[in-house]
């Protein structure tokens, strides 16, 4: 997945088809290179200081939300879970855009999961849990419904699966992990990490900064397994076209979410000389901006 970002021209995110209509986000104002420069010194300093080990995909995940949990988010052995927009949840949304259910859609998730010894996880937040905006507190997931034209897929099937991950949640369900983030977004950026075993954390308790953090080849390699599981079953699956509709996905979200639209990101790549912070272009806007 490339996860580039618009150019001048508008770009088309998502593909149509009877359950969705096709909607258009564009560039945000660039930054000056006083602002780029400042902007990934602040991100390389962040990075330095925050860098962890990452755990498997598929056995530990979280949402790319950069604030700190009050619930939820451990994995075994202390690595942190790896990030990808709305962690398990996010992906069953990856099967309503192969045209299925909300059922069938969370069903394959779950028993993929319950295969590899792993529950599906998802995030609210204390927001929701006080005012009840919205179908959960996920920007991702509320994105998809309430802004439903730049997602291809229906809205009602997104307030669905919703509804299900979440009674199964109130029901006791062994197989459901739900993350409550707390407080207020304060991300500064949007930061891609391409590493097999490590990540950053997304806060700094110390400076109380934040960061979107998408651990994107763990994802790639989350939908890859998937897709293998899926084609098992008789499912016409394409895992190149599942990452395309992640990158379509996610850069929708980050499109439509004021607490990530116009903002940097930046692509950080670790090796044994240390690490490297690269500036990709900023977050796009809707259309209407």
């Amino acid at each position: 997945m490339s996860m580039e970002m618009p150019n001048n021209k508008d770009t088309n995110v998502g593909k149509e088809n009877d359950a969705a209509i096709t909607r258009y986000i564009k560039s945000s104002e660039p930054l000056s290179m006083e602002e780029v420069e400042k902007a990934r010194e602040e991100a390389q300093s962040f990075v330095e200081r925050n860098i962890t080990e990452r755990a498997d995909p598929i056995q530990c995940n979280k949402c790319i939300d950069g604030r700190p949990a009050i619930k939820g988010e451990e994995c075994a052995g202390e690595k942190k879970p790896a990030a990808f927009p709305g962690a398990d949840l996010g992906v069953a949304m990856l099967l309503l855009q192969e045209s299925m259910t909300a059922e069938e859609a969370l069903n394959n998730v779950l028993d993929f999961l319950q295969e590899n010894g792993a529950t599906f996880n998802y995030h609210s937040d204390t927001h929701h849990e006080h005012d009840k905006k919205g179908i959960i507190g996920c920007g991702h997931a509320n994105a998809a419904y309430e802004k439903n034209e730049y997602y291809a897929f229906r809205s009602d099937e997104q307030k669905k699966l919703v509804e299900l991950v979440q009674k199964l949640k109130e029901q006791g369900d062994l197989r459901v992990s739900e993350d409550i983030l707390d407080g207020d977004h304060k991300e500064k950026a949007i930061l891609i990490v391409d590493d097999p075993k490590e990540s950053v954390q997304h806060d700094d308790p110390q400076t109380g900064e934040q960061y979107f953090v998408y651990d994107r080849l763990a994802h790639m390699e989350y939908i890859e397994k998937l897709a293998e599981f899926l084609q098992k079953r008789g499912y016409e699956i394409d895992a190149d076209k599942l990452k395309k509709d992640a990158e379509d996905q996610a850069m929708a979200t980050l499109a439509l979410l004021g607490s990530s639209q116009g903002k940097p990101i930046f692509k950080v790549a670790m090796d044994i000389e240390g690490v490297v912070v690269l500036y990709q272009g900023n977050a796009p806007v809707p259309e209407d901006k």
